[in-house]
């Protein structure tokens, strides 16, 4: 019996100290981003919605040294971007970045979010992309999910034999 209660008390300490890495892990990823990143969104928010906010985007993203920096500052330019065209350029762009850092998971919801900003017609290359990331992550039912609908969905042969 008491070594019952030892175990679960153990259990709860564990849980515990689980609880206090993650939060400081959350709160340490919020501040993550360079000074350099902060001051290009700075820069770049006044021009949100006019013709020369995606030319200002690309200016300031070119300036930026870091990979993650990079990614974040598309990630945020997704959340102010009004345009449904240059948002989902900025979520390519930014799916881009995440593969290149190995964060597949992240990757794949961009993608998968960029495809969905095709109001008319099926975006075969970001869901083909959402699912090798997807593949990539081992995230096997996600992908074969994907490429399934895509076989089925696919509005011409040419399409279907990509996808296979």
């Amino acid at each position: 019996m008491h070594l019952q209660y030892k175990t679960k008390k153990t259990k709860s300490v564990k849980k515990t100290a689980l609880f206090l890495c993650f939060l400081v892990f959350c709160i340490s990823a919020n501040h993550a981003q360079s000074q350099e990143a902060k001051l290009s969104l700075e820069k770049i928010k006044p021009n949100a919605g006019k013709p020369s906010f995606a030319n200002e985007a690309q200016k300031e993203l070119s300036g930026l040294s870091s990979l993650n920096d990079i990614a974040w500052l598309l990630g945020e330019l997704v959340l102010i971007s009004a345009n449904p065209l240059q948002k989902k350029f900025f979520l390519a762009e930014r799916a881009s970045s995440l593969e290149l850092l190995a964060r597949y998971s992240e990757a794949a919801s961009s993608w998968e979010e960029a495809a969905r900003l095709s109001a008319d017609k099926l975006d075969i290359p970001s869901l083909i992309s959402a699912a090798a990331c997807h593949l990539a992550y081992g995230n096997l039912e996600a992908a074969s999910l994907l490429l399934g609908t895509l076989g089925f969905s696919s509005p011409d042969l040419a399409s279907r034999r990509r996808i296979a």
